[in-house]
């Protein structure tokens, strides 16, 4: 018999805790949909978030990730890219608590180019290397 792989089995990528603000916008059928947010964990594949309002799964949204300054970066830098919807699940009471949220929102990353990825690339390798405390 095949053994089923776990959710953290699947991802490709490592996830790190980041409380970054998040932009989110999508068209939905009731129109159009904002929300300002903060990520719980980011990868190199995807981020994800607490959210007041449900999000359909594969509902393509924009998203504005604000990295804080980092590294040889002396500014904030602002992630703009694509993302698709690929779980919403009622929020665990963590976020709950912590943000109010009422739904825990995972997005995939889509169609990154080349310097959007290498600064979240960079992003998660600063954030894994630097001395705690900093």
């Amino acid at each position: 018999m095949a053994k089923r792989e776990t959710r953290d089995e699947r991802r490709s990528s490592n996830r790190i805790e980041a409380n970054l603000a998040v932009e989110l916008s999508a068209q939905i059928s009731t129109g159009t949909l904002q929300m300002l947010t903060e990520s719980i964990n980011i990868s190199t594949g995807g981020v994800y978030c607490s959210v007041k309002s449900e999000v359909p799964l594969l509902t393509k949204v924009l998203l504005n990730i604000q990295l804080p300054k980092f590294g040889a970066h002396k500014s904030t830098q602002v992630v703009r890219c694509e993302g698709i919807v690929v779980r919403c699940e009622p929020a665990s009471q963590r976020s709950s608590a912590l943000h109010g949220a009422r739904y825990d929102l995972a997005c995939a990353f889509q169609n990154l180019d080349d310097e959007t990825q290498g600064l979240v690339n960079e992003f998660i390798l600063w954030k894994i290397l630097r001395p705690a405390g900093l």
